[in-house]
């Protein structure tokens, strides 16, 4: 029989209110990073620059919480949901986002 895991203390109030700060500061300004970007580069060059981005910020980080590199199982495991998702939600997911944003009054100057 395996011994149960060890809950990880409750975050404090601060933590909290930074990680729904950072949340909304990310998250609110990649939309505005769409509304400028699509105005001088190709809408899926765009997109294709900010998935490439987040994996610049997010590969070091988890480097710095686990000291190792994904397998490559676990690569493999990773790169089907992209291709999916595009395939069977065209019209719904962030891939066409930017040329959504192209066409918009709200993001258009």
């Amino acid at each position: 029989m395996t011994e149960p895991a060890e809950l990880s203390p409750a975050p404090k109030k601060w933590q909290l209110i930074l990680a729904y700060f950072l949340m909304y500061v990310v998250w609110g300004s990649s939309y505005l990073a769409i509304r400028y970007s699509v105005e001088t580069i190709p809408p899926f060059l765009s997109g294709g620059l900010r998935f490439m981005t987040a994996g610049f910020v997010l590969l070091p980080l988890r480097l710095l919480q686990t000291r190792d590199l994904p397998t490559a199982r676990g690569w493999r495991l990773q790169a089907r949901p992209g291709p999916i998702s595009t395939a069977l939600s065209p019209r719904c997911n962030s891939g066409s986002l930017a040329p959504a944003a192209m066409t918009l009054l709200s993001a258009t100057p």
